[in-house]
């Protein structure tokens, strides 16, 4: 098959999985959030049956006219939230006719039990009146049952609700899984195209064409390959086979040299379809990365949801969560808030590989010591030093050199936490003629055992309870230095600090 039919379809199978993935993730949202409409709408319930349980027992006790008008403004407020319900096709519809029948029960009883006690006598009860009493005592028993299934039917309707909210954000997060894991696969398949049926073949192509230009007539490509690069090795062997059978005239020398010039002139539009291949590949590429932009905003909705009702839970319910579910609450809004600064550091990791370098003259000191001025006006009670050597300069581009001080010094500001006095340098020394840099300080440190996972995303070499992170810092710091054409490179011992080395 042609590179270029390949290329079209693969373009193709690009735009329509970008497509396919974002309807999925339309999908997921919309379904999340009508989880949590009719979680919104089920609470609302729930809250009003008990308020109405509530009054009920108050009018009970103290039978007076204000328990009475407030029963039935109560009573009438659950009616229109019952009729209100927009889940009555759902399959709680059982909980909300079981419901929608006590409280239509419940108002009987009251207004029987009502006009009961309107017309109690005053004075001692004959027998008739005690024969009322009596069933007023027994409309009370009912009304307590019925308030008792309805607040049942209520609470069921209640945890039902929930357990479709958690379904939803399960699907949800399970979704993006899938579609990050192909898209990673997508990838891998692209490179390995790439290289096999592009890179390869020019580059086989190359050192046959300089065999053959050494005067080796008798070579032959030899290429079995049913592409542009297959007819291109065929016209050649057929150019060689010609030269070295025939007494070359001047004539036929100019044919011949003619041929050559037709196959460089065919091998030039290969190279240019391949430059436009390639061009369109960045442009999926770019796409590719604003879609990864989307995934990550789409994520940070249904987290926001998460944290703004876990938080409205212990606001508005605090008397009712005893200490085990207050630390569940707790953990939710720490999970949302670490999985929000991921999703900020996977951004920052793939802004640093975009952008045309600016690359100028900077005074490395002078950043350093600003940066190290913030971090100690954020913490002065702090016992830490910073020792930063006057005068460096490098060349480079100005604002990815501070998102790598700002990595490194922060990190160097981190774990020095537990120390009493710690104490954090930068200074340079010269090798080979090259400048390398240094920063120490005398912190936590690390196993050199796992130095080769430092600089991987997501790879941490200390507990989240020890020393909070993502594992981005690093990645990124590692690919600032590449981009410079630099390297950076640490040495470590536990409990006596790192050094991080570099080159720019």
């Amino acid at each position: 098959m042609r590179i270029k039919t390949v290329i079209s379809l693969g373009c193709a199978c690009a735009v329509v999985g970008a497509l396919a993935a974002g309807t999925g993730l339309h999908r997921s949202s919309d379904n999340v959030d009508r989880a949590l409409g009719v979680d919104r709408t089920a609470g609302e319930i729930v809250r009003s049956v008990l308020n109405l349980n509530v009054l009920a027992v108050d009018y009970l006790l103290y039978p007076l006219g204000r328990s009475r008008v407030d029963w039935q403004t109560q009573h009438e407020s659950l009616g229109r939230r019952l009729d209100r319900a927009d889940v009555v096709s759902s399959p709680w519809r059982e909980e909300l006719d079981g419901i929608r029948r006590d409280h239509a029960r419940s108002k009987q009883i009251f207004d029987r039990l009502a006009a009961g006690v309107a017309s109690a006598p005053s004075a001692e009860p004959s027998g008739l009146d005690r024969v009322r009493t009596e069933d007023q005592s027994k409309l009370a028993t009912q009304l307590l049952i019925a308030s008792r299934a309805m607040s049942t039917a209520a609470h069921s309707l209640g945890d039902r609700s929930r357990s479709e909210v958690d379904r939803a954000l399960t699907e949800s997060r399970a979704t993006v899984a899938v579609l990050l894991a192909t898209f990673v696969v997508l990838a891998l398949v692209a490179s390995v195209f790439l290289v096999r049926r592009i890179t390869r073949p020019i580059e086989c192509l190359r050192g046959n064409l300089e065999i053959l230009g050494q005067g080796n007539l008798g070579h032959r490509i030899g290429s079995s390959s049913k592409d542009e690069f297959g007819s291109i090795a065929a016209s050649v062997d057929a150019m060689a086979e010609k030269l070295q059978g025939t007494t070359v005239s001047r004539d036929k020398l100019t044919e011949e040299v003619t041929a050559l010039a037709r196959a460089q002139a065919k091998l030039a539009d290969m190279t240019q379809m391949l430059q436009s291949r390639t061009t369109e590949l960045e442009a999926v590429n770019r796409e590719l990365e604003a879609f990864s932009y989307s995934v990550s905003h789409d994520l940070r909705a249904p987290l926001r949801t998460i944290a703004g009702f876990s938080r409205s839970l212990v606001e508005d319910h605090a008397a009712d969560l005893d200490e085990t579910a207050k630390d569940y609450v707790d953990r939710i809004q720490a999970g949302c808030a670490r999985m929000a600064a991921l999703i900020d550091d996977l951004l920052k990791l793939s802004r640093v590989g975009r952008g045309k370098l600016e690359i100028r003259d900077v005074d490395l000191s002078e950043m350093a010591a600003g940066i190290a001025q913030k971090l100690q006006e954020r913490s002065p009670d702090r016992g830490i030093d910073f020792d930063i050597e006057p005068g460096l300069t490098v060349r480079c581009d100005e604002r990815l050199l501070r998102v790598v001080l700002n990595n490194l010094f922060e990190n160097a500001w981190k774990f020095t936490a537990h120390k009493l006095q710690g104490m954090v340098t930068l200074s340079s020394s010269s090798e080979g003629g090259t400048t390398i840099y240094h920063i120490r300080d005398n912190g936590a440190g690390f196993d050199m055992a796992h130095a080769d996972k430092l600089f991987q995303p997501f790879q941490r070499l200390h507990r989240q309870a020890e020393f909070p992170g993502s594992g981005i810092g690093l990645a990124t710091v590692a690919r600032v230095f590449h981009r410079h054409g630099g390297q950076v490179w640490v040495e470590s011992e536990i409990d006596r600090g790192t050094t991080v080395h570099f080159t720019i």
